[in-house]
C-alpha cells in the first residue's frame, strides 16, 4: 500500500516519505506480538534508526499526540529499544510455546531473532547516540536512564538466546548480576511520568525479564519487591 501511494504522481507532499518508517515500525510491532516470525527475516529492509529519529522530530511539531514532552532524539532512542525488546520477547515466547517443533527448527528461529537484535543494536546512528548519551551524563533525565535500562535488558535477552537453551541462559551468574542491577535501578528511578502509555509497557517488560532471571537463579527473595 505504501509503495502504491508513493508512486501516485498526484501526490505533492513528502508525508509518506517521512512517516513510512513509522507505519512499518508499527506493523512490525503488531505482527511480532501476534507471534508472526516472518518480518524479521527481511530486517535489512526495515527502517533505520536515523529514519525513526526523523519522524519523531516531525511528530514533535504536530501536538497530536503531544510527542514534545521530551527531546525527539531521546524519544526515538527509547522507542527503538523498547520496540526491539517487545518484539524480541514476543518472538521468544512464541518460540517457547510452539508445540511439536523440532529442535533444529527452534535453533533456526532463535538464531533469526538473535541476528535481528544484532542488526538493530548495531545501527551506526544508534551507537553514536548511545555514546553521546553516556558521555553527557544525562542521568537527571528519567527517560535517559530508561534508555540505558532498556539496553541492559536487551543484554539479558541476548544471553538467554546465546545459551544452549533459553532456561540455561537465564539461570547463570551473568544473568543474575544483570537482573539484580535492573531491579535495583528500576526501584530507584521509578515508572516514567508524563509519558505515552507504551513507555510504561516497556517498564513492565524490564521488570518481568529481570524477575524471570532472578527466579530462575533461585533468588525468590527479590520477588517481594515487585
Amino acid at each position: 500500500m505504501m509503495q502504491h501511494l508513493k508512486r501516485e504522481e498526484s501526490l505533492t507532499s513528502n508525508l509518506l516519505q517521512v512517516f513510512e518508517p513509522l507505519v512499518l515500525d508499527d506493523a512490525l510491532l503488531i505482527l511480532a506480538t501476534l507471534g508472526d516470525l516472518s518480518m524479521f527475516r527481511d530486517y535489512d529492509l526495515m527502517p533505520s534508526f536515523k529514519e525513526r529519529k526523523y519522524y519523531f522530530h516531525e511528530l514533535s511539531h504536530t501536538e497530536t499526540p503531544p510527542e514534545d514532552w521530551q527531546w525527539p532524539a531521546l524519544q526515538a532512542l527509547v522507542t527503538h529499544l523498547g520496540e526491539l525488546l517487545t518484539c524480541s520477547l514476543s518472538w521468544v515466547a512464541h518460540i517457547g510455546l510452539t508445540k511439536q517443533t523440532q529442535r533444529t527448527e527452534i535453533n533456526i528461529m532463535v538464531d533469526q531473532v538473535a541476528r535481528f537484535i544484532d542488526s538493530k543494536l548495531g545501527d551506526p546512528e544508534l551507537q553514536r547516540d548511545l555514546i553521546i548519551l553516556k558521555r553527557q551524563e544525562m542521568h537527571e533525565l528519567q527517560l535517559a536512564n530508561h534508555a540505558l535500562i532498556l539496553l541492559k535488558t536487551m543484554e539479558l535477552v541476548k544471553i538467554a538466546l546465546e545459551a544452549p537453551t533459553l532456561l540455561e541462559g537465564l539461570a547463570n551468574s551473568r544473568s543474575n548480576a544483570i537482573a539484580t542491577f535492573l531491579i535495583s535501578t528500576l526501584r530507584t528511578i521509578g515508572v516514567l511520568i508524563r509519558c505515552p502509555k507504551y513507555h510504561r509497557f516497556y517498564y513492565n517488560l524490564e521488570i518481568g525479564m529481570a524477575a524471570l532471571a532472578l527466579s530462575m537463579n533461585g533468588i525468590l527473595d527479590h520477588m517481594s519487591i515487585l
